[in-house]
C-alpha cells in the first residue's frame, strides 16, 4: 500500500505540471491543488511504510492475518465510479455512490463496540453493525451539503446533475 501511494503521489504531481494555466493575476493557478496532494501522498508514504514495518516487526512471531485485497477493490471501485460518474450523472449521485462504495471497505462494529467478525449476528444482508441504508442517509446530506458549499458558498460549478433545476445550479 506505501508503493501505490507514493506511486499515485507522483503520477498526481507529474500530471499536475502539465495543466495549462489561464491568464489572469492569481498568483495559485490550476495545478497548485493537485501538486500539494500528490506531494503530500508522497510524503505520507513512507510514514505509512514505516508503520506497516513497525507493526509487522511487533507481530512477526504472531500469525499475519491476510491482506484485505476486498478493501482495496471497494476503494478502487468507489474512485472509479466518482470519476466517471461526475460528469454524466451529477455530483451528488456519484458521491453519494463512491461514499457508500469506499465504506464497504471498512469493518462494521457490532453493536457492543467492537469489530465485527463472522460469528457476530449478522442483519440481513451479511453484515454485522452499519447496513447499507445507514451508509446512504449518511452520504446523501454529505454530498448535498458539499455540493451546495461549492455551489452557492464559493460559486465553484459542480456537475449538478438532477439539482440543475435548483436556482443557483
Amino acid at each position: 500500500m506505501p508503493i501505490a501511494l507514493g506511486g499515485g503521489g507522483l503520477f498526481v504531481v507529474l500530471q499536475a505540471q502539465g495543466i495549462a494555466a489561464a491568464g489572469g493575476y492569481s498568483p495559485v493557478g490550476p495545478s497548485f491543488f493537485p501538486t500539494v496532494i500528490g506531494a503530500l501522498m508522497l510524503l505520507i508514504a513512507p510514514l505509512l511504510a514505516l508503520g506497516v514495518w513497525r507493526a509487522h516487526a511487533a507481530h512477526a512471531d504472531a500469525a499475519l492475518q491476510p491482506p484485505r485485497i476486498h478493501a482495496l477493490g471497494w476503494l478502487l471501485a468507489a474512485v472509479a465510479i466518482g470519476a466517471l460518474g461526475i460528469e454524466r450523472v451529477g455530483f451528488v449521485p456519484a458521491m453519494t455512490v463512491a461514499f457508500v462504495l469506499a465504506a464497504q471497505a471498512f469493518p462494521r462494529q457490532s453493536t457492543t463496540g467492537s469489530v465485527a467478525t463472522k460469528s457476530d449476528a449478522t442483519n440481513t444482508n451479511g453484515r454485522s453493525g452499519r447496513t447499507l441504508l445507514a451508509d446512504f442517509a449518511v452520504a446523501i446530506p454529505f454530498a448535498l451539503t458539499t455540493w451546495f458549499l461549492f455551489t452557492v458558498g464559493l460559486g465553484l460549478r459542480l456537475p449538478a446533475g438532477w439539482l440543475s433545476a435548483l436556482p443557483g445550479a
